[in-house]
């Protein structure tokens, strides 16, 4: 809030030498108005900062070319009001930004008196403003966006002058996101002029940014070489490089940065080239792309012949010995750092991919076991005796579960080795029930488990429930957030139109010559997971094993049961207002079975988390459903509320949704005023 001593501060406004020489010298009819309309509320500064809404309204009024006379004060009036007000003024620039625009256009571009008193208004602004504006120069850039692509190109550099002002004051971080947004516009533009131009028109641009890229090399500025290659690289993307006409500069460039930042007699040892490797390696595959498109087969065969290089320094010891940070990878597998590893790669060990899981478990069995603390359930005083001979170390727990783990994945799924596996399942199971399990692993056991479901063997799908169940059951403090965060994730994919049934996902096979299908080949394999829906209904059916965790949590049940019905958990309207889309399907059916089977379960529905809510969404939407089982499990899941008005007619309920019992039901249930209970 203002104080006293603020109001000293009101410069714009009030009583300041360019207020009165405004009053006597302009006699203007727009400035006069404006000015008996605001002198009561510009008094002190609390009051301006009170009518601030009303004051920069009048102000933006009357910037119109027919009130020319009053537009000079107006503007200054405008950019002392940006300095009374300081931060709170920001949320204004957008108006004022288009209030600009609106004058320019309305006639005001061509008077250049105008067009001096507009810009000198705007950088003031910015001067004043400065502090708080390079905190987000994006916002401003977006902001002006209008005004510096404005079709006057004296309009662009004024505007260019006043904003280089904020960006030579601005921090790295910022600057950082201005040149971000900067190649983005850049690259839209190249992509304009390569959808209006034909490939040979395009020359000059090509020869142009190659001149760049070379003065960034031989200048040694690799930041700028960084971006111009994100450019490039965005460029020649643009219809899978049918506008190059020639491909062969690009080829020489990517040749000499092989030999420059690749070769090992090249490398400068020390300096991180990392990003510019990275980027060369974007504009290699891109290459590769556009002479696919043209199949010119000899080309990309030469290209192959000179890349061999950047092929062969997979096993090249000699880099690897030079590089003095390979040695600081290798630490990464000692104690203290086997906890960090464990959370870094848990949700590895949930994901759809089986090699990624069986890789991440490899990886993980090489760390060194951690001396790790029990939880508090691990062993029970009543139990100590009784399980004294049979302890696991900490260490020992870790190598169990981590091995196991990696046996169940690495073993190839069939009826014949499906008993192995249960056993293995069971044996986790058991550990997990006698606190043989350090607190540590039980995050990433949760991961491990929920992988298994993606194993496209349902055999194992049961026996993983019940360990689950388990798990959640035992350790439901540590590991609960975790297991809503995955549930939530894979409700995310399963409604994403992304997630399409089996099949239709083009295989591309290994025999192929070219270097760019085999590479996506190798990054984008074709997947023979489980079906989100079924992974869904398997982590359901674990939470149906101990219905009392999951009712004590209603507040992260409910919102994501009314997720998977398609509605907004932060502004449920009504009953009907759910997205249809999301709501479709054998699949969807399917799963919404398992969450009535669920709700059914649970005790003490009056007590959940938006209780009504669920109630109405039950009673309303699923009771005139067609399918009768879902019907049936909708009227248990009501039931459960013990109504008084609904549990008197249970079976006569029951009756009307078998079709068995229909006709008979019909005919013997009288719902005559005179008939009660």
């Amino acid at each position: 809030m203002a104080t006293p001593l603020h109001a000293v501060g009101v410069k714009s406004l009030n009583k300041s030498p360019g207020r009165r020489r405004f009053v006597e010298l302009n006699t203007a009819e727009d400035f006069i108005s404006f000015y008996e309309k605001m002198m009561p509320l510009v008094q002190t500064l609390p009051l301006v900062l009170l009518h601030k809404e009303s004051i920069l309204s009048e102000l933006l009024s009357r910037l119109q070319l027919k009130a020319r006379l009053s537009l000079e004060p107006i503007l200054r009036l405008t950019a002392s009001l940006s300095r009374d007000l300081l931060e709170d003024f920001i949320s204004f620039l957008p108006r004022i930004a288009d209030s600009f625009y609106s004058l320019l256009k309305s006639g005001a571009d061509r008077e250049p008196e105008i067009i001096e008193q507009i810009f000198k208004s705007w950088s003031h602004i910015l001067m004043y403003l400065q502090k708080y504006l390079v905190k987000d120069v994006v916002h401003v850039l977006k902001v002006t966006i209008k005004l510096r692509y404005y079709p006057e190109w004296y309009i662009q550099e004024f505007m260019a002058d006043a904003t280089s002002f904020l960006l030579r004051n601005a921090p790295k971080e910022q600057l950082r996101k201005g040149v971000d947004t900067v190649i983005e516009v850049l690259t839209a533009t190249f992509k304009r002029l390569c959808e209006d131009l034909e490939p040979k028109e395009l020359n000059l641009m090509w020869n142009c940014l190659y001149n760049r890229i070379d003065d960034s090399v031989n200048d040694e500025d690799y930041r700028h070489l960084s971006c111009l290659l994100s450019l490039l690289i965005s460029t020649v993307q643009i219809n899978n490089g049918m506008k190059i006409s020639d491909y062969q500069p690009m080829i020489e460039r990517v040749r000499s940065f092989v030999q420059k930042f690749i070769v090992p007699s090249s490398i400068v040892v020390g300096q991180d080239n990392s990003e510019i490797v990275d980027k060369i390696l974007q504009l290699m595959l891109c290459i590769l792309d556009g002479l696919k498109s043209f199949n010119d087969m000899s080309t990309i065969s030469s290209c192959l012949l000179q890349w061999t290089p950047v092929f062969a320094l997979r096993n090249s010891r000699p880099i690897m010995e030079a590089d003095s940070h390979c040695k600081s990878y290798l630490p990464e597998f000692e104690t203290e750092k086997a906890v960090d590893a464990l959370g870094i790669f848990a949700d590895n060990l949930c994901n759809s991919d089986k090699a990624i899981r069986v890789a991440t478990l490899r990886i993980l069995c090489h760390c060194e076991c951690h001396e790790c603390k029990m939880s508090a359930n691990d062993q029970p005083p009543e139990n100590i005796m009784k399980t004294e001979g049979y302890q696991t170390h900490p260490a020992e727990s870790h190598v169990m579960v981590l091995q196991l783990l990696l046996s169940i994945e690495a073993t190839p799924l069939s009826i014949s080795t499906s008993r192995k596996v249960i056993l293995l399942i069971s044996r986790i199971q058991m550990a997990i029930s006698a606190g043989k399990i350090s607190e540590t692993y039980m995050p990433i056991l949760l991961s491990g488990i929920i992988g298994i479901f993606y194993n496209r063997f349902s055999y194992l799908w049961n026996p993983a429930s019940e360990c689950l169940a388990i798990l959640i059951r035992e350790n439901v403090a540590l590991v609960w957030g975790k297991f809503v965060h995955y549930f939530e994730e894979c409700l995310s994919t399963f409604h994403s139109p992304h997630n399409k049934p089996d099949g239709q996902s083009a295989e591309v096979p290994y025999n192929s010559c070219d270097l760019v299908e085999r590479f996506t080949s190798f990054a984008a394999p074709t997947s023979d997971s489980t079906p989100y829906a079924t992974v869904l209904s398997s982590l359901l059916q674990s939470l149906q094993k101990i219905p009392s965790v999951a009712e004590s949590r209603s507040r992260q049940i409910v919102p994501l049961f009314l997720k998977f019905l398609g509605y907004n958990n932060e502004d449920l309207l009504s009953v009907g207002s759910f997205n249809s889309d999301a709501c479709k399907g054998k699949e969807w059916r399917g799963v919404l079975k398992e969450w009535l089977s669920l709700f059914k379960l649970m005790r003490n529905p009056r007590a959940f988390y938006r209780s009504q809510s669920l109630k109405d969404v039950l009673l309303i939407r699923f009771m005139d459903e067609n399918d009768a089982e879902i019907q049936m499990r909708v009227l248990d899941c009501l039931l459960t509320w013990k109504d008084d008005f609904l549990i008197p007619y249970e079976q006569h309920l029951r009756n009307l949704i078998s079709s068995k019992n229909l006709r008979e039901e019909l005919t013997t249930w009288s719902l005559s005023r005179e008939f009660s209970y």
